[in-house]
């Protein structure tokens, strides 16, 4: 009985680990950056909006060591594992490629 609570267990956290959505409006990030100091870039995910009929997310970033102020970093949507990003003059890329094997080329936006 006790290992197959175990399997169920683990069979559950896999199952959550594999299924986590990059885009959500939970999600938030550090970015060291290096220059004649060092500081960090705060990144987080909050609202929508609508592009030719799509739904985005918004990202916001933030150099406020107290999270105050917010600039708008730009737009981001995921479809299939692929991330799309829009960026805040209208370029358009691809930030993350979920689906990619060892040996794939892809084109990625930075």
């Amino acid at each position: 009985m006790k290992k197959l609570v175990f399997l169920i267990i683990i069979l559950f956290m896999f199952q959550t680990a594999y299924n986590q959505e990059f885009v959500s409006g939970d999600k938030q990030w550090n970015v060291m950056l290096q220059g004649f100091g060092v500081s960090t870039e705060v990144f987080k995910i909050d609202g929508d909006s609508m592009v030719e009929s799509e739904l985005y997310k918004k990202i916001w970033a933030s150099y406020d060591s107290l999270l105050v102020y917010w600039n708008f970093s730009g737009l981001v949507r995921e479809i299939d594992k692929v991330v799309h990003y829009i960026s805040p003059n209208g370029g358009r890329g691809i930030l993350y490629d979920f689906n990619l094997n060892i040996g794939d080329t892809s084109y990625i936006s930075n």
